[in-house]
């Protein structure tokens, strides 16, 4: 566990001030604020073949207005687990609270990010691994903007499913010789150095 204090400023954004039936568009420091936070994460070993992973992310956030200061929330999770025929699967899932910003806020339903499987093959020189992103749910957020006299909310949902190939050989490169004159190198120091403690 960890705590932070996160502190951002000089980011200019276009900020809407809506007066009546007027609206202005204004140009200002508008992401000026402070975060009192906190980073969780954890993980373990089950059983030698599963190790599950989480980690949760917290803080206040001060923008110096009431209107717009508020707590925020995110939680991450997933694992990594060994299935015969050397197989490992893998799967990450989120989910994000309230996100502050300097006139409202989103949020974003529960999501599985990744589901991976995965296998190595000659000595894990080749690597080759199947994953489904953001396959199963769909991603639905909701923002919130308000001001004085002004106030909207907007709802979207989206999907992003997609199927990735992913394969990697690791080739076996450098020279042998050198290798052994850098081994036979520091060996000579090591017998150097303690010749002259004596």
């Amino acid at each position: 566990m960890e705590p932070y204090l996160a502190f951002r400023k000089d980011i200019i954004g276009e900020r809407y001030a809506v007066d009546g039936a007027a609206s202005n568009r204004l140009y200002d420091n508008v992401a000026r604020s402070v975060k009192y936070g906190g980073h969780l994460a954890a993980t373990t070993l089950i059983g030698g073949f599963m190790m599950p992973m989480f980690e949760m992310d917290w803080g206040y956030v001060d923008y110096g207005n009431p209107l717009y200061n508020g707590m925020e929330l995110a939680f991450g999770a997933g694992f990594e687990m060994e299935l015969p025929w050397d197989l490992t699967l893998e799967a990450e899932f989120n989910y994000q609270g309230k996100s502050r910003r300097y006139n409202g806020y989103e949020y974003g339903s529960p999501l599985i990010e990744t589901i991976a499987l995965s296998r190595g093959f000659f000595r894990d020189k080749l690597y080759v691994e199947l994953s489904m992103d953001q396959f199963f749910l769909n991603e639905k957020t909701e923002e919130a903007i308000t001001v004085p006299n002004y106030c909207s909310t907007t709802r979207s949902e989206t999907k992003m499913p997609s199927v990735s190939l992913f394969v990697r050989y690791v080739f076996s490169g450098g020279s042998k010789k050198l290798a052994q004159q850098e081994e036979r190198e520091s060996l000579m120091e090591s017998e150097e150095n303690a010749a002259q403690r004596k």
